[in-house]
């Protein structure tokens, strides 16, 4: 159970990576309600991403590696999938 937030971010900025066109659904809780919408990624992505920042800055000490843990771990994700995006798209092209 140790570091997987930040295996978990990497994962997500990849998936960013990979495909920033996608749009994902999400639930949101409206009082009694819960009303579910689809968005881009690249919105709901981004939302996660500022919120990781801000919790760096405003969220309690104690736990602050955890914050700077999804940040760099997305930031992997993200660069390593956009280095072999090109690959995998030779790739699926090659498939039948």
């Amino acid at each position: 159970m140790l570091a997987t937030s930040g295996a978990v971010s990497t994962l997500i900025g990849a998936y960013l990576a990979l495909f920033p066109n996608a749009r994902l659904g999400v639930v949101l809780p409206l009082g009694l309600w819960l009303q579910f919408v689809r968005m881009p990624a690249v919105a709901l992505i981004s939302l996660w991403v500022v919120l990781q920042v801000l919790f760096t800055w405003a969220g309690p000490s104690f736990g602050a590696v955890a914050w700077w843990a999804h940040l760099s771990g997305f930031a992997f994700g993200f660069l390593v999938a956009l280095m072999i995006r090109g690959g995998l798209e030779r790739r699926s092209r090659l498939r039948p």
